[in-house]
């Protein structure tokens, strides 16, 4: 949910981090790819059709960015998958949640 996203980066962008909205997880790879700086990937555990999973992009950017931390966002079924891959958030979840994660794991 992009309007979700760009929500987060205005909280995240208020406590004085840099933060990017990005719409879609191949988006989120050439990022990865290119030499900025993430420290913190929030994906989904789901995407669209065609597009990598929250656990492949999560692995996907490990192999790029070894020291990478990931937050998911799905369904407590989904939770099992991201076990040792990251911090689990059960959807539905608040901007606020994400942002106080995200603060966390970067303190």
């Amino acid at each position: 949910d992009l309007a979700f996203a760009n929500q987060a980066v205005a909280e995240l962008a208020a406590r004085k981090y840099e933060a990017v909205a990005l719409s879609s997880p191949l988006t989120a790879l050439d990022a990865l790819e290119g030499g900025v700086c993430v420290e913190v990937l929030i994906t989904c555990t789901i995407h669209a059709e065609g597009q990598p999973n929250g656990v492949s992009l999560a692995l996907m950017a490990r192999s790029k960015r070894r020291d990478v931390k990931v937050i998911f966002v799905g369904t407590l079924d989904e939770a099992p998958y991201t076990e040792g891959l990251g911090t689990f958030l059960t959807s539905p979840t608040t901007v606020e949640e994400v942002v106080e994660t995200t603060v966390r794991l970067l303190s």
